[in-house]
């Protein structure tokens, strides 16, 4: 019970924190000769996001090199299984607190499949 809590908080702050590079993100890809460079840099940079915010919600007694294994797997995994434009659609959705089918979609996938990609480790 404590991991499916904690994935979806997670999944909630971790959507809401890219939110600011979602706009960014739409204005810069319109600009056709640097839209593929800028969207790369970008996924970097919420790939590097999502970590961040997936080590800072564990206590800071827990952030061990454990969480941050699991943290980076739940990134490539998230990353890995949807692309820029959905991930940034249900960023917007989650953000502006818009539960609707793909949202409640994506809770499940990552309370399912993405703890079974990434088991969470366990508390100390």
């Amino acid at each position: 019970m404590y991991r499916s809590a904690l994935v979806l908080a997670l999944s909630a702050i971790l959507l809401g924190a890219c939110g600011k590079q979602a706009a960014e993100t739409q204005a810069e890809t319109q600009v056709s000769a640097s839209a593929t460079s800028t969207a790369q840099h970008d996924r970097s940079a919420d790939r590097t996001v999502f970590v961040q915010e997936c080590t800072a919600s564990w206590p800071k007694s827990q952030q061990t090199a454990a969480v941050q294994q699991y943290c980076d797997c739940m990134a490539d995994y998230v990353m890995n299984k949807y692309d820029a434009e959905t991930y940034r659609r249900i960023d917007d959705a989650i953000r502006s607190q818009q539960s609707n089918a793909e949202t409640e979609a994506f809770m499940a996938d990552l309370n399912g499949n993405g703890l079974k990609a990434c088991p969470a480790p366990a508390a100390e």
